[in-house]
């Protein structure tokens, strides 16, 4: 029986690898894979685990929900439930808890010789903040809540750039905005992030210990702040041909950025906290920089194209 779980299990992992996709962050796609549950786009819950090829007597944790419980059009409804048949326990990312009430942005992978969750999706902005809708209704002694991570992979290696977290165990019986600050790391938050992972859960303690089955949460309208500009995402972080430099470094007055690209229109500054402080135009290949209103301290620069495409992100220092 086992073994059949595990064959079964690789099978539709294969398949969501190949479909994994941009998440929906307006929630108003909704896929079936695989004969499973219709979950949003790009989102991976344990409605993966309602699928015939899995279990069809599994029930639905992530259901499309709409007029009171909706911010606009449709929002995703989750549901902590006990899983009848789980081929993947565990916890994240290796597996799923046998009680739970998870969506997240991702898929399944069936890679190195077992099957495994695959967080995260690729290219996003640098936020100050994570804005979205939702509604709440834990049990007692649970709690709704998320986790947002952002990194760059380097060498094979995450290194986590930003974090946010939010939790409540109250009831909020209508649709309700809140805003997350992100927190950057203060050694890699220099870094542009080039992926990102959003968690959402209707029983999110730490460690996912003791899920109250019957907790729900609803989720709509996810923004990155503070331009409340749609998540998604942008295109590559670095050009491999880019020459660039930056003088003086440390700045006390003026930071000239010069680069050899045709393609780079501006630089974006910001603080350590994803705050834009200062925003420039290049002529001739350079760029300069007013850092005497700055405060001491460490500032990213990014080197854009257009409006969305970032050629370049380092960091430069200000001193007094």
């Amino acid at each position: 029986m086992k073994k059949s779980l595990l064959i079964t299990s690789a099978l539709f992992a294969a398949v969501f690898t190949l479909k994994a996709q941009t998440p929906s962050f307006d929630f108003q796609n909704w896929t079936s894979l695989i004969g499973e549950q219709k979950q949003p786009s790009g989102w991976l819950s344990e409605n993966a685990y309602t699928s015939p090829l899995v279990s069809s007597s599994n029930p639905t944790s992530v259901t499309k929900d709409s007029l009171s419980n909706a911010h606009t059009g449709y929002s995703m409804k989750i549901s902590t439930v006990k899983i009848v048949t789980n081929p993947l326990p565990g916890t994240p990312p290796t597996g799923l808890p046998d009680t739970v009430g998870l969506a997240i942005t991702g898929s399944v992978n069936f890679l190195g010789g077992s099957p495994s969750l695959k967080i995260g999706y690729k290219d996003v902005l640098r936020p100050s903040n994570i804005t979205f809708w939702y509604k709440s209704m834990p049990m007692a002694g649970d709690t709704c809540g998320a986790t947002i991570t952002l990194w760059q992979t380097v060498s094979g290696s995450k290194k986590i750039v930003a974090t946010a977290e939010f939790r409540t165990g109250a009831t909020t019986s209508a649709m309700t905005q809140t805003t997350i600050p992100m927190n950057y790391d203060p050694v890699e938050g220099w870094r542009w992030a080039d992926s990102a992972s959003i968690v959402f859960g209707s029983s999110y303690r730490v460690g996912l210990k003791h899920p109250k089955i019957g907790s729900m949460l609803w989720v709509d309208d996810i923004y990155w702040g503070p331009t409340q500009a749609p998540a998604v995402g942008i295109a590559n972080n670095t050009v491999s041909a880019m020459q660039v430099s930056v003088y003086p470094n440390p700045a006390t007055s003026f930071a000239t950025i010069e680069t050899n690209s045709t393609l780079a229109e501006k630089v974006n500054v910001y603080d350590l906290t994803g705050k834009l402080v200062t925003t420039e135009l290049f002529e001739n290949g350079k760029a300069r920089i007013n850092t005497s209103q700055l405060n001491a301290g460490l500032y990213i620069y990014s080197i854009v194209a257009g409006e969305k495409q970032v050629l370049y992100t380092q960091k430069f220092n200000v001193t007094k």
